[in-house]
């Protein structure tokens, strides 16, 4: 293949995987117990009409409501950075032995068929995306994971 070699693709698949499963663990984090939703009461003795403080009150509730709205939105979108980041440091941390390991080769003897002499063979590696072997796409998926913590969000 042009895009990958072998299993090049790894490179790709294993670090997406730990982003998102860093980002649903910190999306659960932030999202966190839903907050206690109060209700305004009307006043006890008229159920017809509302006071001024019925609507000071209610027009209170809505605002603090949309408030805290705002900041569990904020919140779990840093989350979500953040788990960006930490999902790709970990996918860079797991993608570096993982890669030695599949592009680690054998060296053997054998014997050429057609003149008899000896001929060494070397077995295995090759794993490429993009032609760059698959432990060196731990270094640029471990270079991006401190760019998320660095940049706004």
């Amino acid at each position: 293949m042009i895009i990958w070699s072998r299993w090049g693709i790894v490179a790709l698949l294993v670090p997406v995987a730990f982003v998102l499963a860093a980002q649903a663990v910190a999306k659960a984090g932030a999202a966190g117990a839903p907050a206690p939703t109060k209700r305004a009461q009307p006043a006890a003795e008229t159920t017809d009409s509302l006071t001024e403080e019925d609507i000071e009150a209610a027009e209170k509730l809505v605002a603090d409501q949309k408030k805290s709205a705002a900041e569990r939105e904020k919140a779990t979108k840093r989350a979500m950075h953040n788990g960006y980041g930490i999902g790709c440091l970990l996918g860079g941390l797991a993608l570096w032995p993982l890669g030695r390991w599949m592009n680690r080769t054998e060296r053997g003897a054998a014997v050429d068929p057609y003149s008899g002499n000896p001929v060494e063979v070397q077995v295995g590696g090759g794993h490429t995306l993009f032609f760059v072997p698959v432990e060196y796409w731990s270094l640029v998926w471990a270079g991006l994971g401190p760019f998320q913590f660095l940049s706004p969000a």
